[in-house]
């Protein structure tokens, strides 16, 4: 038998541990806690923590410069310790027009005018500033938004919106080139700007705009294309990984459904289609009274800096901490005002975290 003293209100603990059964007394401020952790007992496999960002930096008006994100990922990576990050590209509606008239041709003329622009540029020097900090097997590349369309707050115009019609749908008949614009896309990623990634989320939330129709939106609120059919979104994915196979990039794997925590405020060209302004934080979350509600980092317009944010620091005692890889582990303790869960990491070092006020068995 381990007998430890911990002070809860620290909710770790770091211990190198042997065998599979491990009582311990916890010693809150009003009471001593029972806990039992069983190693024998394993569950589910942790990939890591991480958070979800905007490589592109839109500020007054335009697209910027992404050095200036580049010291809110130093926080993300060394001191919280995010290994996954969900970079979204967006809108999808970069192909203005579309490039020929045969899915099956990429028209690299047109397609390298658009991914050299100031958009994309930025886009890819955070990329790869991702991948120097050794963020490659956790980036995770998702695109989200809009199709081709007409500018945010801007009238339907059906010559832009030539994927579909105006309320973001894609025909049946332009999934191709709708494949194609993600694929070349991909390949310019990985061959041009010479990212490394191999996880996708094509889509995102594409049952959103149908679902969300309401007098605030009579729209619906753009997260994704509208594509509500089950039955067309799987035939998408499906035309996208074979067109990934033609073109040698096999190796690609999709991530759905996808959601995550900002890891940054930001300006996100979607959020500012549903009218949530174009001031960084712009999502709806973001305007919550409660700041748990917004980013783990604020952007200092006036110093061009950033500054954790309390929830932050209550992330980082996770992330810090469990490891990717790291296996959750049987573990009961007698008092139902305490969750506490144990995890093993591929080192053999044993976490426990835990937060008072909640019901710890179940």
């Amino acid at each position: 038998m381990i007998k430890s003293k911990i002070i809860f209100q620290v909710k770790r603990l770091l211990l190198i541990i042997s065998g599979s059964l491990i009582p311990l007394l916890i010693f809150s401020q009003h009471s001593i806690v029972g806990l039992q952790i069983d190693g024998s007992k394993e569950y589910q496999t942790l990939d890591g923590f991480g958070v979800n960002i905007n490589p592109a930096w839109w500020y007054n008006g335009g697209y910027g410069d992404t050095k200036v994100l580049q010291p809110a990922i130093d926080l993300l990576v060394d001191s919280l310790g995010a290994t996954i990050f969900r970079a979204v590209i967006e809108e999808i509606d970069w192909e203005a027009v579309n490039d020929d008239s045969d899915p099956d041709n990429f028209n690299w003329t047109y397609y390298n005018s658009i991914f050299t622009n100031d958009r994309f540029s930025g886009v890819w020097n955070t990329l790869r500033y991702l991948n120097q900090k050794g963020i490659t097997d956790g980036l995770i590349i998702s695109f989200m938004g809009a199709p081709p369309a007409p500018a945010p707050l801007t009238a339907p115009d059906p010559r832009k919106s030539w994927m579909g019609g105006t309320n973001y749908t894609i025909s049946t008949n332009m999934e191709d080139e709708f494949v194609e614009s993600i694929a070349a896309l991909l390949w310019y990623m990985r061959h041009t700007a010479k990212v490394q990634f191999h996880l996708v989320s094509p889509m995102n939330e594409t049952d959103v705009i149908a679902g969300s129709k309401s007098t605030n939106h009579p729209g619906g609120i753009v997260e994704g294309p509208n594509m509500p059919d089950a039955v067309q979104y799987t035939r998408v994915i499906r035309k996208l990984a074979e067109k990934l196979d033609v073109i040698g990039m096999s190796d690609i794997r999709f991530v759905a459904p996808d959601a995550a925590g900002d890891g940054f405020d930001c300006v996100y060209q979607h959020g500012r289609r549903n009218g949530y302004g174009s001031t960084p934080p712009n999502d709806w979350v973001f305007w919550l009274p409660d700041a748990e509600g917004k980013p783990l980092i604020e952007y200092i317009p006036s110093a061009k800096s950033w500054v954790p944010r309390k929830q932050f620091y209550e992330h980082a005692q996770l992330m810090k901490f469990i490891k990717p890889g790291a296996v959750r582990i049987g573990t009961t303790c007698n008092d139902s005002n305490l969750v506490v869960h144990s995890y093993r990491n591929p080192t053999g070092q044993l976490v426990i975290a835990g937060r008072s006020g909640y019901n710890c068995n179940r």
